[in-house]
């Protein structure tokens, strides 16, 4: 009488989402910091005290600075490359600096007109170009986030802004700073950052003469980071970070630290 073969199990698929992996309590997972401000005021320079880190300039702002960088970026596919390559390669790299994602939006506009046979983003008609942009802008982002999860690199940001009017559900409109990228990538960007960090310099006003109504602006020549939104600016952060901080990595990077020891609520 042949023999049966005996019936056995199927093997179990490893699964990611096991009560085995459940964790309990904040984590310091690699962080997303976009620090943005006004052209000259210093952004740049927060790089030279950043440990083991590595630069995409696009804008070449950094070519006067003792940085680590890769060759200048001309096109999209030279930021994937390089993404490409810190994900991909053995390296003592631990933070991801891009200069500035203002430049990269050119980029990204010119690779998704050229990838549809087109001149320009506008070519696509009645502002499609830019939702095809922002998908692109998706791309690019869940490729910064493989580099965070497999590579354990933290990103850091840096933008222009320039003045935009508000128009304002409560009141008076008014003008304030902004992110200088479309409005649809500048949502997106600020909301998968963990930090939106707005840079300027530390001014008031003074009375040209005491019975005159005109007024000029002066500066102390300091320069500070500012975490929280105002009507003048976006800003945010999940680390806890007092209101204003010196522009200093130093100091940046040890507040936040420190915010990260306190308990979330």
């Amino acid at each position: 009488m042949p023999v049966m073969p005996t019936a056995t199990k199927p093997a179990v698929r490893p699964k990611r989402m096991s009560l085995d992996a459940v964790t309990d309590g904040p984590r310091a997972e690699p962080w997303v910091i976009l620090v943005y401000g006004p052209e000259g005021v210093g952004k740049t320079s927060l790089v030279v005290d950043i440990d083991d880190h590595i630069a995409l300039d696009p804008e070449q702002s950094g070519n006067h600075l003792k940085t680590k960088k890769f060759p200048t970026p001309l096109t999209l596919q030279d930021m994937y490359d390089a993404i490409e390559t810190l994900y991909s390669q053995d390296h003592r790299y631990k933070t991801l600096v891009i200069d500035t994602i203002d430049r990269v939006e050119a980029m990204v506009f010119k690779h998704v007109a050229e990838k549809a046979k087109f001149k320009s983003v506008e070519d696509f008609g009645y502002g499609k170009g830019y939702q095809v942009a922002l998908d692109e802008w998706r791309n690019l982002v869940a490729r910064l986030d493989e580099l965070r999860a497999v590579r354990r690199m933290n990103i850091l940001l840096l933008g222009h802004t320039f003045i935009k009017p508000f128009k304002n559900p409560d009141g008076p409109d008014y003008d304030r700073y902004t992110l200088r990228l479309h409005e649809k990538a500048a949502g997106f960007i600020k909301e998968w950052s963990d930090a939106v960090l707005f840079a300027r310099y530390d001014e008031a006003t003074t009375k040209i003469h005491e019975r005159d109504a005109k007024v000029k602006g002066i500066s102390t020549g300091e320069r500070s980071l500012w975490t929280q939104r105002t009507a003048a600016y976006d800003a945010k952060n999940r680390f806890n970070l007092p209101e204003m901080l010196p522009l200093k990595w130093r100091e940046l990077e040890a507040a936040m630290r420190e915010g990260m020891k306190k308990e979330t609520p």
